[in-house]
């Protein structure tokens, strides 16, 4: 269900900068009208390593196929979460959905 939430979300595209060193392309995605609580943020790094982080009212739930960025963010994501208002949890789904209360 969030893979379809993520392409819902995909109406609106812009890039940001990877600052975690990733060799990675950085996307935002949002819905017109709708950015600040229904967004997500996508990176993609050229050696197939993913990060996903799906805002959802308040939620962001967080994905990585990295096995060393499963339990923790890193700064792109971070970052793109301090400007988002309203989050108040991030679940870690990669990591069993444990919870991580934000900020």
């Amino acid at each position: 269900t969030d893979y379809q939430a993520l392409v819902d979300r995909a109406q609106f595209v812009t890039t940001q900068a990877d600052q975690d060193g990733f060799d990675a392309e950085v996307s935002i995605l949002h819905i017109r009208g709708l950015g600040s609580d229904m967004s997500a943020l996508l990176i993609q790094a050229k050696d197939g390593r993913l990060w996903v982080a799906l805002l959802d009212s308040g939620q962001v739930r967080y994905y990585s196929n990295a096995p060393d960025w499963t339990q923790h963010l890193p700064i792109t994501v971070r970052t793109w979460i301090d400007s988002s208002s309203g989050v108040t949890q991030i679940k870690l789904m990669s990591a069993r959905g444990k919870i991580l209360s934000y900020p």
